[in-house]
C-alpha cells in the first residue's frame, strides 16, 4: 500500500514540476545570453536565435511567434 502511495506522489510530482516549468504542449523555452527589457529588442533576439537554429519564424506581436508554420 505504501508503494502505491509513493508511486502516486512521484508521478504527480513529475507532472507538477513539468507544468510549473512550462514544459507544456505548443511552448518553447529559449535561453538568451542577455536580458531584454524592450519588447521589440526581445522579439528580434528570439527571432534571430530561432533562425540560427534553422527554423522559419514570423513574429505576430504580443510575444506570439509562428515557427515553421505552426
Amino acid at each position: 500500500m505504501k508503494f502505491i502511495i509513493i508511486l502516486i506522489f512521484l508521478i504527480t510530482g513529475i507532472f507538477g514540476f513539468n507544468w510549473l516549468m512550462g514544459y507544456r504542449n505548443q511552448k518553447i523555452t529559449i535561453d538568451l545570453d542577455e536580458r531584454y527589457l524592450n519588447l521589440n529588442e526581445y522579439a528580434k533576439a528570439v527571432k534571430a536565435e530561432l533562425e540560427s537554429q534553422g527554423k522559419t519564424v514570423d513574429y505576430r506581436g504580443n510575444r506570439l511567434f509562428i515557427i515553421n508554420g505552426k
